[in-house]
């Protein structure tokens, strides 16, 4: 079903709108400011879309830290510090801006609409009432995006085999749609006309009407956008530099961009062995600390092998075995990420040798001396 790119949701199909290919309108002034594998970033006076090809290994990551004393609360921090906190999540970080509505003005605040991240659903949002049929969502699955109407139901992203989903507006929803004030809008493109949404848009701008930021967005390719909190909460930062500070308030929920995940997980050491030395038991346990990563795409699991053996996987951090026959060995492992990234390779030796069950011969030539019956 996710490949055909419907969602069932609340009892409506929703098929998504035709889009094409994703990329700048050629002869429209539109200038690239910065790249990296599988995202491109581009601006044109005070609008800058970003094209996140997640068919290329890119990703769009929700970043929220939740009040440790109510759940459905969002504590809110400058854009700058939880750009760091990103930072130190990711190392292939390529951009950062605000996402979900939100209210009021104290250091903890709930969420306007419905979000769902990481696979775990956060909040149903306090606001899902207003706007009644004017509710669009981002539904992503990694490697495919879908932007479509929602329903007004606060539990939509609950069972959603979607791992990361948020709830926003249409674009000609009344959030002042002919003021020129700060705009954040998503959308969704099939670069190729199959089907397959696999491409993100994300349009920022600290001007523009809700019309222009969806023309600009269908000029790139976008099927259907939708709209996220705006206004003085537009804000974006790339590394070394914002490009919008909006009124620098503090936010309670960011979107994060990554570049396609080249970086390997951390080498899974020490390994170690047990039994140690040489063992006439042939059952070995090899144990090793757990990898990291921190490219984007996460830890698949490890790999492993005995000398130049056949290789085999593992997710947890122990496995068991025997050793072909009696000798010498190596065990080597390593870990993988979900991009194929793979670590250096740990090892340890181990040695089985075959226990001794042939008894002596027997001590034949069996004499005596003196000979006879001695009295000696």
């Amino acid at each position: 079903m996710k490949r055909l790119m419907m969602l069932l949701v609340a009892g409506i199909l929703l098929v998504p709108v035709k889009g094409w290919a994703s990329g700048p309108p050629s002869g429209e002034g539109w200038t690239s400011i910065r790249s990296a594998a599988g995202v491109t970033m581009y601006q044109k006076g005070s609008d800058v879309v970003q094209i996140v090809r997640l068919n290329q290994g890119a990703r769009m990551k929700f970043y929220q830290v939740q009040d440790q004393y109510n759940s459905d609360y969002f504590v809110r921090y400058p854009l700058v510090t939880a750009w760091a906190g990103f930072q130190e999540l990711y190392e292939n970080y390529f951009s950062f801006c605000n996402g979900q509505f939100f209210r009021g003005t104290s250091p903890t605040t709930d969420l306007s609409f419905s979000l769902r991240a990481n696979d775990v659903f956060l909040t149903g949002g306090f606001d899902m009432g207003s706007y009644p049929g004017e509710k669009m969502g981002l539904w992503n699955w990694g490697d495919q995006c879908l932007v479509q109407p929602a329903t007004d139901n606060p539990l939509q992203l609950l069972n959603s085999s979607a791992p990361d989903g948020i709830i926003g507006l249409n674009t000609t929803a009344n959030k002042s749609p002919n003021s020129t004030v700060g705009r954040t809008f998503l959308a969704c493109a099939d670069p190729i006309g199959n089907g397959h949404y696999n491409t993100i848009l994300i349009f920022n701008s600290s001007g523009s009407t809700q019309s222009h930021a969806a023309s600009v967005l269908t000029s790139f390719g976008g099927a259907a956008a939708m709209m996220l909190d705006g206004g003085g909460s537009t804000q974006l930062r790339v590394p070394g530099t914002t490009l919008i500070d909006g009124d620098n308030r503090t936010l309670p929920q960011f979107i994060g961009v990554l570049s396609a995940d080249v970086a390997a997980p951390s080498v899974p050491t020490p390994v170690t062995v047990t039994p140690t030395g040489c063992s006439q038991t042939n059952s070995f346990t090899f144990n090793w600390s757990p990898s990291t990563d921190t490219g984007g795409s996460g830890l698949a699991g490890y790999k492993w092998q005995i000398n130049n053996g056949s290789i085999s996987t593992r997710t947890t951090t122990s496995v068991s075995t025997t050793a072909p026959s009696s000798g010498s060995y190596t065990f080597k492992v390593w870990a993988y990420d979900n991009a194929n990234n793979e670590s250096g390779v740990s090892s340890v030796g181990f040695w089985y040798e075959l226990p001794d069950v042939t008894p002596p011969s027997v001590p034949s030539s069996l004499s005596v001396n003196p000979a006879g019956c001695s009295q000696t």
